[in-house]
């Protein structure tokens, strides 16, 4: 192989492990929640991500969505993707959120699509907070989310298309985040009730 044929080929190389480390880096700050998750039926939480000890990737993607971690000591916020039978939250079905919370000051709860999660932090047009939330005798929270009216504390979900969601619940002033264990964590379920496909 001539002098040249070998620069060639090193600079091809160089070249295609600079764009590799490059658009993986990319990933990984665009969608990277944290190492350490607190799983709990459907949802997921991390803990410490506004300490130093927080997972520099993990950092890294609240730089670049924007968002704002919250304290340990403040609260914690959880995220679902899918429901209790596995399946992938979409726009086009509703869904019953039941079942009890840790104890908070103030919880809210919030619909993303799941693109506006990995590009940027946008402001989310379905919202419910304990204090707007009727509450009903047997469990701490009971809401119904989706396209079509649907009973307590409904909230709507725009169906223009079939898109991935994902339902985000921040309890503030809350222990749960410095809790040593997290086996008895209660959270609310979220059972599907219909979708437009049937």
């Amino acid at each position: 192989m001539s002098f040249v044929a070998r620069v060639f080929f090193l600079l091809v190389v160089a070249a295609g492990a600079i764009g590799i480390g490059a658009y993986s880096a990319e990933r990984v700050t665009r969608s990277f929640p944290g190492f350490v998750p607190i799983h709990a039926e459907s949802w997921r939480g991390y803990p410490g991500l506004a300490t130093r000890s927080a997972d520099p990737y993990a950092r890294a993607n609240l730089a670049r969505t924007g968002k704002l971690a919250i304290a340990d000591t403040e609260g914690i916020e959880f995220t679902a993707r899918r429901d209790a039978e596995g399946a992938a939250l979409r726009s086009d079905c509703n869904y019953n959120v039941v079942g009890n919370v840790p104890a908070n000051r103030l919880w809210t709860f919030r619909v993303e699509p799941v693109a506006a999660q990995l590009e940027t932090a946008l402001i989310p047009s379905t919202f419910m907070n304990s204090r707007l939330h009727a509450r009903t005798r047997d469990v701490d929270v009971n809401l119904n989310v989706g396209p079509r009216p649907s009973g307590l504390n409904w909230l709507s979900v725009d169906n223009t298309s079939a898109e991935q969601l994902a339902f985000v619940i921040t309890f503030y002033d809350s222990a749960v985040a410095t809790t040593a264990t997290f086996t008895d964590l209660d959270m609310p379920v979220i059972y599907p009730t219909g979708c437009a496909d049937g």
